[in-house]
């Protein structure tokens, strides 16, 4: 995962650091540390996604984001939307009656 491009992106939506670091949540000065790269190569993954949500939210606005979430983020994401599918009944089947 990218935090130095995908916190820089965010950031370029308008967003100040400390702005940025109540949503994510976490410190001003890990977002600092994200956008100048000293830290972020493996985040938890609590800020990864949340990272990752934001960045769809407010950089991607239709188009393919080319950032890679990594394998993780990846799978959260198929289970999160497996779940949704199935709240809706999205992956119910059509049930044929044989007379």
């Amino acid at each position: 995962m990218d935090t130095q491009k995908i916190t820089s992106e965010i950031l370029k939506t308008g967003l100040t650091e400390q702005e940025l670091a109540d949503l994510v949540p976490c410190s001003q000065s890990t977002i600092n540390a994200f956008r100048n790269g000293k830290r972020g190569q493996r985040p938890s993954l609590a800020i990864g996604v949340r990272l990752l949500d934001l960045h769809r939210e407010r950089c991607s606005l239709g188009e393919v984001s080319t950032v890679d979430p990594g394998p993780h983020q990846q799978q959260r994401r198929r289970q999160t939307d497996q779940d949704a599918a199935a709240k809706s009944g999205g992956d119910k089947r059509r049930s044929e009656t044989v007379s």
